[in-house]
């Protein structure tokens, strides 16, 4: 730590020295945080020197919805439009939210509370800082990630950025991915960005319409790339 290695907190994780964890992100001692993807797909809660590490527990729409939330109150309305880009509809849309919500409230048992729900909707106490390590899986914000897209293949069309505005984040975190990466195929993007094969598919055939994707290969072998 002292050295300012990268490495070290998920060294203190996969070695169990987890009193040392705030040190790693110069947290005074006894402050409540969430700390994403030490590992991927981890969650540590730290409270008042109580270390909760929660391996391989956390999903994109659990991490997704808790970011939204984190600084300001997101109503139902608010969070259907954010998480799931679509118009709110009570008889549609309630029993999703409180589903979500109660996966969000289970993550963080025995912190249930952590998460309120106040006259603007639902919040992560104010007190409580949430940090974010980047990977593929976590999602950074699509300005960032848009800002960071270069298109320089000439074989793929390169998209406006009003085109790039109607994706959705997780089509956002492909693009992003694609630029570092050959290619990806649908089951290797169903396990990084933790969704179901489904989806996944729907997010790359998408893009694949819209040009900005190219494709080789056929059924489960079928391999995306720029």
């Amino acid at each position: 730590i002292s050295a300012g290695d990268t490495k070290a907190p998920q060294s203190i994780i996969e070695s169990g020295y987890f009193g040392l964890i705030h040190k790693c992100y110069k947290l005074p001692f006894g402050t409540r945080s969430l700390i994403f993807d030490l590992l991927p797909a981890s969650l540590v809660i730290l409270d008042k020197g109580n270390v909760i590490v929660k391996a391989k527990s956390v999903n994109s729409l659990i991490r997704r919805i808790i970011i939204s939330i984190k600084d300001q109150p997101m109503s139902k309305e608010d969070l259907v439009r954010e998480i799931w880009g679509y118009d709110y509809d009570p008889q549609r849309h309630d029993t999703l939210i409180y589903s979500a919500m109660n996966k969000v409230r289970n993550l963080l048992s025995p912190q249930i509370d952590w998460v309120v729900l106040t006259e603007q909707g639902y919040q992560i106490q104010k007190d409580i800082k949430v940090i974010i390590n980047n990977h593929l899986s976590s999602p950074d914000s699509s300005t960032t990630i848009m800002k960071n897209l270069s298109f320089d293949s000439v074989d793929v069309k390169k998209p406006s950025s009003a085109q790039l505005k109607k994706l959705n984040f997780r089509q956002l975190q492909i693009l992003d991915y694609l630029q570092q990466h050959p290619s990806i195929s649908m089951p290797e993007l169903s396990i990084k960005l933790t969704i179901s094969k489904p989806t996944a598919t729907r997010d790359l055939s998408s893009l694949h319409k819209l040009g900005m994707l190219q494709k080789i290969g056929n059924g489960r072998a079928t391999r995306y790339f720029l």
